[in-house]
């Protein structure tokens, strides 16, 4: 594939989303995938001295990742409170699926990108 297939692609790129049910809000969540430059302000707001702080990336994940099944954002930087206060249920549901759609795990999704050791 040459350059402006690619630019062609990354240009038409569609950021992935996963709709999760929060039983303590009888209601479906939209989770979006971040997109660079999202991921770039959160991890800028994350950072501690130069390195950056996984839970405050996390909190400001779900502030920039959540929305209702209509398309309206559900959390906004006021809201941290809300955030920190729901349930573990909860908030771990909405962080694993963030962890999952942007790649916050390490995990190697394609075999094309894994290392041969000798």
């Amino acid at each position: 594939m040459n350059k402006l297939e690619i630019l062609e692609k990354a240009r038409n790129n569609v950021l992935k989303s996963e709709t999760l049910y929060i039983a303590d809000w009888d209601a479906e969540v939209v989770v979006r995938q971040l997109s660079g430059r999202q991921y770039v302000d959160v991890s800028n707001d994350c950072l501690v001295g130069n390195q950056i702080d996984r839970k405050k990336f996390l909190n400001y994940a779900i502030i920039s990742s959540c929305f209702d099944v209509n398309g309206e954002q559900i959390f906004g930087n006021d809201d941290m409170d809300t955030i920190l206060n729901m349930s573990a249920d909860s908030y771990s549901s909405l962080v694993l699926v963030i962890t999952k759609l942007n790649n916050l795990d390490g995990e190697v999704k394609h075999p094309k990108n894994l290392k041969k050791v000798n």
